[in-house]
C-alpha cells in the first residue's frame, strides 16, 4: 500500500514546476518578445487588472529567460514600473501581496514569479480567453 499511495500522492497532488506547452500557448495570447528579451504585453489594459499587468510581467521576463534572450528571470521594482509605464508607489504593493500569497519570489537580483503565480494568473485570465472574439486579447 506505500508504494501504490505514494504514486497516488505524486501523480494527483504534486504540482510540476516546469512551464508546459499548453502554458506557453496560452500565454502567448497575451506577451510577445523581441528578440533582444523585451515584454511586449498585448492585452487590452482595461480587462485586466495592475496586478495581473505585472505578473503577466514576470511570466513575460520568465519566458525570455527560458528563450535564452534575457540573463535573469527576475526584474527590479525599477524595471517593471517602466516597463508597464505605471508609478513604483503603484507597482510597489501590488508586488508585496504577490510575494505574501507565494506569486512572486523576491530576491537580490529583484522580482521573479513562481510556477504558483503563473497558473493563478493563468486561471484568472482563462475569462477573457472564454469571451466571445478573444475579450481583447490581440491577435
Amino acid at each position: 500500500m506505500g508504494e501504490d499511495l505514494r504514486e497516488l500522492i505524486r501523480r494527483e497532488m504534486v504540482r510540476s514546476e516546469t512551464l508546459t506547452e499548453d502554458d506557453i500557448k496560452f500565454f502567448k495570447r497575451f506577451i510577445q518578445l523581441t528578440e533582444d528579451g523585451t515584454v511586449i504585453l498585448t492585452v487590452d489594459r482595461s480587462l485586466v487588472t495592475q496586478t495581473e499587468l505585472i505578473l503577466l510581467y514576470l511570466v513575460g521576463r520568465k519566458l525570455a529567460h527560458i528563450a535564452g534572450l534575457v540573463d535573469s528571470p527576475a526584474a527590479r521594482l525599477r524595471d517593471i514600473a517602466e516597463a508597464l509605464s505605471l508609478p513604483a508607489t503603484t507597482v510597489s504593493p501590488r508586488l508585496a501581496n504577490c510575494v505574501r500569497y507565494g506569486e512572486i519570489k523576491r530576491g537580490a537580483a529583484g522580482y521573479e514569479i513562481a510556477i504558483g503565480g503563473i497558473l493563478s494568473l493563468k486561471q484568472r485570465l482563462q475569462r477573457l480567453v472564454e469571451q466571445p472574439h478573444g475579450g481583447g486579447v490581440s491577435a
